[in-house]
């Protein structure tokens, strides 16, 4: 594979993408995925990429921080919150109506789960009831349906194929009118028209592997009259954020004329943007 004028071997290529993908809750992400964000670290960090070229490069310190590096990516930008979660389980579950104990069980719902109703309730006296939601990078956030307080048709875009196949799975014992899809929103960003977006913990991943560009062109791209977005208002080690607003996305609503409003609720600060 040519990479900067550099022609790195296919088979080391390929055991990086198998490298990176041996923790589990990377195992779902498509391989096409993982060499995408592999080749933009390695055109980044020629360094690295020089040491790709000589013998026995996967025993390197370099390759070692390759793996990490992309791992972490990975994580930040595709919302990998997986908590260890046995789909197996989790399906069965959802077919007994545990639906709650399966949000427990996901990193991307666990710290919502107390305060959804109270979360739904504030965000549509913003909005409005919505009869057509998207949800962007959503994790299990679907699953959270039942505590929205109307019913909407619901879009879910993710992915976790696993996650994906809950969320149907949820849908359709359920009754609800709504689907999942498997979707890289860096490549395709064909979405429906909807009320309201959610972008839940998504923007600051965006922002930092793909720039603040992107960031803009998916806010303006979206065919939404709202846009929620939501960051973390803690930090890795699970201290508050000494400043957790996101005064680039302030700067960049001003700048478009959108309407802005904040809130914090459950160690999330939620923005509600309207267009």
């Amino acid at each position: 594979m040519l990479i900067n004028n550099k022609n790195i071997s296919d088979e080391l290529i390929s055991k990086l993408i198998s490298d990176i993908k041996k923790k589990k809750e990377l195992s779902p992400v498509k391989d096409s995925l993982v060499q995408e964000e592999l080749l933009k670290f390695l055109k980044q960090n020629t360094k690295i990429l020089e040491r790709f070229l000589k013998e026995k490069a996967e025993k390197s310190k370099e390759y070692e921080l390759a793996v990490k590096t992309i791992r972490s990516t990975l994580r930040k930008l595709h919302g990998a919150f997986v908590m260890g979660v046995d789909y197996k389980k989790a399906s069965e579950m959802i077919s007994q109506g545990k639906i709650d104990e399966v949000m427990q069980m996901h990193e991307s719902t666990k710290p919502r789960i107390c305060v959804y109703q109270s979360l739904y309730k504030r965000i549509f006296s913003i909005t409005g009831k919505p009869e057509v939601i998207v949800d962007l990078g959503s994790g299990l956030n679907p699953l959270s349906y039942n505590h929205l307080g109307c019913k909407p048709k619901y879009y879910a875009y993710e992915l976790s194929a696993n996650d994906v196949q809950l969320i149907n799975l949820f849908f359709k014992k359920s009754g609800i009118d709504g689907k999942a899809e498997q979707k890289d929103l860096q490549n395709d960003l064909d979405l429906p028209k909807s009320d309201v977006c959610f972008m839940f913990k998504i923007l600051d991943g965006f922002k930092m592997t793909s720039g603040p560009k992107f960031v803009e062109k998916l806010i303006t791209t979206v065919d939404a009259k709202f846009i929620v977005a939501s960051f973390s208002t803690a930090t890795i080690s699970g201290k508050r954020m000494r400043y957790p607003r996101r005064l680039w996305l302030e700067k960049m609503c001003e700048r478009l004329n959108y309407s802005i409003e904040r809130f914090e609720m459950a160690d999330e600060l939620y923005y509600v943007i309207g267009k």
